[in-house]
């Protein structure tokens, strides 16, 4: 889901920043560094919403094992998160974000740029 969002906003902003691309590469700029600037801002987004998603899951978790501990007469239940599950989250938020971004630069700039 990331990644298709990711590529329709930046497939719009790529478009709509068309003429500023055509003088920045008509001045020498390479593809790798026109598209470098998109990878940023999908890497950016993405590690905002993993940082927000992880703080927000890790409270909605830490509530839910509240509700759940009378509703379902557990005698002990504790919440934990394993660091390395949400590294593997961060890293696969990470990874969509930049297959949705290339997609969408590739689009606009030419198979050079990915």
């Amino acid at each position: 889901m990331a990644a298709f969002l990711l590529h329709g906003v930046l497939s719009r902003l790529v478009q709509t920043q068309r003429e500023h691309i055509a003088l920045l590469k008509a001045i020498g700029y390479p593809h790798w560094t026109i598209a470098g600037h998109y990878f940023k801002y999908a890497l950016t987004l993405a590690l905002f919403g993993a940082l927000l998603g992880t703080l927000l899951g890790l409270w909605l978790g830490s509530v839910l094992v509240d509700v759940y501990q009378p509703f379902f007469s557990f005698p002990f239940l504790r919440y934990r998160v394993a660091p390395s599950l949400v590294a593997m989250a961060v890293l696969m938020s990470a990874g969509a974000a930049m297959f949705g971004a290339m997609s969408a630069v590739r689009q606009q700039l030419g198979p050079a740029a990915g």
